[in-house]
């Protein structure tokens, strides 16, 4: 096409972003009561799963993400690459699908024989310390031929020390809570060896050596022999 052409099956949905890949093309339709977020649509080639259509390879008109909407996950921002594809997410996540050749999605994903997935998958490592850097949450994002560009915010998040402490926490919390739990089974376990080591009176007269029933028994012996 030469001319601008209206896409029919997106007339008269809100329009947040468009975004146009080397294969295939992707819209953001608001959805209420959001103003800044919506529905990811995909059209157009996707032999490396960069649709998000299931093991669909090629889309003529917009479909809605069908793994997004059951997440509910609805994307504030959407950048294609040749081959892959990425939103931020709502709730300021990232998340990739397509072709991982390179390890480019950031993530691993479940297909054992082939270098691609249809399903979008989290990027994780933002907002947190990685290798001892504070990596802050995604900013800005670019995608191109198998490789994937993200800009950041300044960390906000605690300082390694404190992520540490933390944890060393958290840590301990967990073992207590272990030792609790076991303390806790070996109490129910001791009911019948409590009832086992019952104090029993002619069990000590009996045992005991030097008792003084013995002592009788002893005297009466050496008064016999008198």
């Amino acid at each position: 096409r030469f001319e601008p052409t209206p896409i029919v099956d997106l007339d008269g949905m809100c329009i947040l972003q468009v975004a146009a890949g080397t294969w295939h093309s992707a819209a953001i339709t608001i959805v209420p009561p959001y103003i800044h977020a919506g529905w990811l649509y995909t059209w157009g080639s996707g032999y490396h799963g960069q649709l998000g259509h299931g093991d669909r390879q090629r889309c003529d008109t917009p479909k809605p993400v069908q793994t997004l909407l059951e997440r509910q996950l609805t994307a504030k921002s959407v950048q294609l690459g040749s081959h892959h594809s990425a939103i931020l997410a709502m709730d300021n996540e990232l998340y990739t699908w397509g072709s991982n050749k390179n390890r480019c999605l950031g993530h691993d994903i479940r297909e054992k024989y082939v270098e691609y997935t249809p399903i979008p998958g989290h990027v994780s490592g933002f907002g947190a310390i990685v290798g001892r850097v504070g990596r802050g949450m995604v900013r800005a994002f670019a995608l191109g031929r198998e490789f994937t560009i993200v800009a950041t915010y300044p960390y906000e998040g605690p300082s390694e020390d404190v992520a540490n402490k933390l944890m060393e926490k958290e840590a301990l919390q967990i073992e207590m809570l272990r030792e609790e739990e076991e303390h806790r089974r070996l109490l129910e376990g001791d009911d019948t060896t409590a009832e086992d080591t019952t104090f029993n009176p002619a069990r000590i007269e009996t045992q005991e050596p030097g008792s003084p029933q013995e002592q009788n028994i002893g005297g009466a012996e050496n008064g016999g022999e008198d």
